[in-house]
């Protein structure tokens, strides 16, 4: 029984099966779940809980949230765990592309970091194996609706960082001239990873 208290399972199948959630349905999941977990569990033990926690539904604002905490985790992984030290930038498509792939509204946000590691994260582990960025420079993620694939391109030093920041020269997203160096990633799947993936300084 505890397990199933933990899990999150009670009261939500019907919820589930209703297809997506709206911003009307929150207070309905409160009053389902609370009043399943007082028919799965005696009021004895319900007497012993001293608060009932149950999680909104999310809406698209907060998975784009979710997804900015992640993408900044990355670029703290970069910064933090190579000795490669640049920045990457993701347009809007590319945003749009990753919680596409990242979000389904039956499970949540759960696959949203496989997402990230798989399109992103590992295609830019083999930049650093391969030396095509370098210390400082500026990588800019975008989406090639041709290709059906994010794809990468790079300003040398376009990144100004020192040790305790780091930002673009306009301190905004950078849109890559036509002249920028296009680079290439190679397989998708990891090759090396961003914390333990040393490369030369350039």
């Amino acid at each position: 029984e505890m397990s199933e208290l933990i899990s999150g399972g009670i009261g939500f199948a019907p919820l589930k099966q209703s297809g997506v959630l709206d911003s009307d349905v929150d207070q309905k999941i409160y009053r389902t779940a609370l009043e399943a977990a007082r028919r799965k569990f005696s009021p004895e033990f319900m007497n012993r809980i001293d608060r009932v926690v149950v999680f909104r539904s999310l809406n698209n604002e907060h998975l784009k949230q979710i997804l900015e905490i992640e993408l900044k985790a990355v670029q703290a992984r970069v910064m933090a765990g190579t000795q490669t030290k640049f920045v990457f930038k993701c347009s809007d498509t590319a945003k749009t592309f990753l919680l596409n792939e990242g979000i389904d509204f039956k499970y949540g946000a759960r696959h949203l970091k496989r997402a990230i590691e798989r399109f992103l994260v590992y295609p830019l582990s083999n930049l650093i194996a391969t030396d095509q960025v370098g210390f400082g420079d500026l990588v800019t993620v975008d989406y090639s609706a041709e290709v059906g694939k994010l794809v990468f391109a790079k300003e040398h030093g376009g990144a100004l960082i020192t040790d305790d920041e780091y930002e673009t020269p306009t301190g905004r997203l950078y849109d890559p001239p036509s002249g920028s160096q296009a680079m290439t990633t190679g397989a998708l799947e990891p090759r090396h990873g961003l914390a333990p993936a040393p490369a030369r300084e350039k």
